[in-house]
């Protein structure tokens, strides 16, 4: 018996302490910008009530519909599980937590701002953003729980204090919750939390720097390009969307009004990092660079209707790269693809052509090449050029080389996936794999 009462304890032990674990609040980035994004709407809204009713009192609103003001601004701060909250209020129709709910959601488990889990590096030492967070948090806090106090005086039977004085305090606190967008207002408010936590999705004019859009946008948002013409180089090194404006949601899919211009010495679009990261660009045109996009590492990027005109190389992909286009074209590029050293890249519904004398169009030197449904055309030199080797392979289904000076083009030669290491796999005595049907190759 004792042994079971032991081993009983210690399972009610452990399952409470991972009901609490399961129950402890989970601070993410992505929380606290939705957090604060839905409370800027549910402040203007309150914001809104109070303002009119400051007005209406001024020109003799009824004492019923200033209440019912003051009510629907409570609900928007309580929330619809308050005590307080009354359904059916003509002035809200909103279905979220509400102002205070919303806050409290974000703490922590001791009941403070959770600046730790939103602000890592806090954690040993008080960082600037960690401190202005902590005090616009408390500001605001403080400033929504006196706007309620304020608000639930305001809807008793038996209130009595001068409507106009009152209106305007509540507006007044209101005001400070929120903050302004510039300087309207002397307090940040929830408007500064936002701006710690900006939105996914960022847009670029064409008289804005796409690579500064890159730097502020959060790991994992979309970029959106206006159309014009950019001259600039990228550099990513995070997870990350690039999308013209006519590929944007209300965008029209039409390839051609966002460019970007490269230099005849380096890449448009540089992709590297040491660890996985993903990338996509849909609907842009790069031209004239050495590169139009180059891939190093082990980056998976995806291309959509991307066109790719008068490069070095238009898509350069190295040391483990993924490269997924989709229905691209690459037109009077040196190279159109050249894969190097353990890359991969599969291309579907793409058309490459006029490419000048060169080694190939499309130039696979261990690495993986897959075609499907593609047209390979018009080009002066050979359409693929594939150097033998264990790690080399072409698999190409559907496809079309035509009109080009070669067809396929293949070479006996050893090579390493990593070319820097003697101890990768190396194929001296293979040569690669080619596979496919239903194409179109002639000689």
């Amino acid at each position: 018996m004792k042994r079971v009462s032991i081993l009983t304890l210690i399972l009610v032990v452990v399952g409470l302490a991972a009901v609490a674990q399961e129950a402890e609040p989970t601070i993410t980035y992505d929380l606290a910008s939705d957090t604060f994004a839905e409370m800027l709407v549910l402040l203007d809204q309150a914001i809104y009530l109070a303002s009119t009713a400051v007005l209406g009192a001024e020109v003799g609103m009824l004492r019923g519909e200033r209440q019912e003001h003051a009510q629907g601004v409570l609900n928007l701060i309580e929330g619809p599980d308050s005590e307080f909250y009354v359904a059916g209020n003509d002035f809200t129709t909103v279905n979220q937590l509400g102002l205070l709910p919303l806050m409290a959601r974000l703490r922590a488990q001791n009941g403070g701002a959770p600046v730790h889990e939103l602000f890592p590096d806090s954690a040993y030492g008080m960082s600037n953003a960690a401190a202005g967070f902590i005090i616009t948090w408390e500001l605001v806090d403080s400033a929504l729980q006196k706007a309620s106090t304020v608000a639930q005086s305001m809807i008793r039977p038996s209130y009595m204090f001068p409507w106009h004085e009152e209106l305007v305090t509540l507006y007044s606190l209101l005001v400070t919750a929120r903050g302004g967008t510039v300087d309207d207002f002397p307090l940040g408010g929830i408007s500064s939390l936002a701006r710690m936590f900006p939105s996914r999705e960022v847009w670029v004019d064409a008289a804005e720097s796409i690579q500064d859009a890159i730097d502020r946008v959060p790991d994992g948002g979309t970029v959106y390009i206006s159309p014009g013409t950019y001259r600039e180089t990228l550099s990513i090194n995070k997870d990350v969307t690039l999308v013209a404006a006519s590929h944007a949601p209300s965008g029209l899919p039409e390839l051609g009004g966002t460019i970007l211009a490269g230099m005849p010495w380096r890449a448009s679009v540089e992709i590297a990092s040491s660890s996985p990261i993903e990338v996509a660009i849909r609907g842009l045109v790069i031209q004239d660079a050495y590169a139009a996009i180059s891939v190093d590492g082990p980056c998976t990027v995806t291309t959509l209707d991307v066109l790719f005109e008068g490069n070095g190389t238009g898509l350069y992909v190295v040391n483990g790269g993924t490269v997924t286009a989709d229905s691209c074209r690459f037109n009077r590029n040196e190279h159109a693809i050249a894969l190097r050293w353990g890359a991969n890249c599969a291309a579907k519904d793409c058309v490459i052509e006029d490419s000048p004398p060169t080694v190939g169009a499309i130039s696979v030197m261990c690495g993986y090449l897959e075609l499907v449904s593609c047209e390979i055309r018009d080009n002066q030199g050979p359409a693929i050029t594939l150097y033998g080797g264990v790690a080399s392979g072409l698999h190409i289904t559907n496809s079309r080389a035509i009109r080009n000076s070669v067809g396929l083009l293949l070479f006996y030669a050893g090579c390493r996936i990593d070319p820097t290491s003697p101890e990768s796999p190396r194929g001296e005595e293979s040569f690669g794999t080619i596979t496919g049907w239903g194409n179109v190759i002639p000689e």
